[in-house]
């Protein structure tokens, strides 16, 4: 539908009960030059994964060195430690999605996990 085309023209309308919303918008198809390099996440991470598990975060198949941080939505860092084994439990604050970081010898490989806290 796109292939080959340099722009493409999106119509849409909009109404409800008082309004009435509409337009005409010319969109530049951007393409990339040259392919972007995507490394594999596991290749580079060395295979390591992590999931919730009673409350907590699980991180295992860990590299010897580096430092492993978890961060909320937000943004904030709520833990981070050196990495002190293959595998590391850390306990989540509360319930939430959160982003686990591994560092290892300068890359930075992240996963998303969703925990649930019981109390």
């Amino acid at each position: 539908m796109i292939e080959g085309k340099e722009e493409i023209t999106v119509k849409f309308q909009a109404i409800n009960a008082t309004n009435f919303a509409g337009g005409l918008f010319y969109v530049r198809l951007l393409q990339p030059l040259q392919p972007t390099a995507v490394t594999d996440i596991l290749k580079a991470a060395q295979g390591w994964r992590a999931f919730a598990s009673a409350g907590q975060v699980v991180a295992e198949n860990l590299p010897e060195s580096g430092t492993l941080s978890l961060y909320n939505l937000k943004g904030e860092r709520v833990y981070q430690a050196g990495i002190t084994g293959p595998t590391m439990v850390l306990k989540a604050p509360q319930t939430g999605m959160y982003i686990v970081v591994l560092n290892h010898n300068g890359v930075h490989t992240t996963q998303k996990i969703t925990v649930k806290v019981t109390r």
